[in-house]
């Protein structure tokens, strides 16, 4: 990997670190797939993009997001049942 330093409104920020907090991810990771999703293969040429890399980041995405609405489950569970 090679360290990028970038320069973003201090809104998108928060938003970005939001984001990263509610998908159990970094804002590296957020940032990371903001670029991919932009360089998706809709209207460019396949190999300018790796499909398979950004198809398995999606997974891992979609994985987090199962993973935190298990632990909201769990928490609402906790709650209901005063655990």
């Amino acid at each position: 990997m090679t360290r990028v330093s970038l320069s973003l409104p201090q809104g998108l920020l928060d938003m970005a670190d939001k984001a990263a907090e509610q998908d159990f991810t970094t804002r590296s990771d957020i940032v990371r797939m903001s670029v991919l999703w932009y360089l998706r293969p809709q209207g460019r040429d396949l190999d300018q993009t790796d499909p398979d890399y950004i198809f398995k980041t999606l997974q891992h995405r979609k994985a987090r997001v199962g993973i935190k609405q298990i632990i909201e489950n769990i928490d609402k569970f906790d709650d209901v049942y005063d655990v």
